[in-house]
């Protein structure tokens, strides 16, 4: 039995990372400087939103990610996506530290084309290799 308190649809519409694999994909509609507490992020507002979390496929019209973790936010500040183009974000690795655990990603950007947009779906199959297609 799985565990329920893992369910994404518990989470609401805001992607997160927890386990290796989980993984997103969609297309950027606003992004933004994060002020959290103790760091200074990216928010992010995706639509036609694919993703596999706690090893569930889900789909949302929209949906909310802070990028605050140092190799992610290295990452997509590196690459300066802009609205309209599509991320897959994917957590590849958590690296043991001192306090807790390091994320590792896996970014791929595709910028958009004009006159085109993009529109993630999750197939009949809920495969890892199905999830994405598309």
């Amino acid at each position: 039995m799985s565990n329920p308190y893992n369910d994404p649809r518990l989470r609401g519409a805001s992607i997160r990372f927890d386990q290796v694999g989980d993984r997103a994909k969609g297309t950027i509609a606003n992004v933004k400087v994060y002020e959290g507490q103790d760091n200074t992020g990216l928010e992010y507002e995706f639509v036609n939103v694919v993703a596999k979390q706690a090893g569930q496929p889900v789909k949302w019209d929209k949906a909310g990610l802070i990028a605050g973790s140092k190799n992610l936010l290295g990452q997509l500040v590196a690459l300066q996506p802009q609205v309209g183009d599509e991320l897959d974000i994917t957590l590849t690795e958590l690296r043991p530290l001192a306090r807790g655990s390091a994320k590792i990603f896996l970014v791929q950007h595709q910028p958009a084309l004009p006159g085109t947009t993009s529109e993630p779906s999750i197939p009949a199959s809920s495969s890892d290799d199905d999830l994405f297609a598309g």
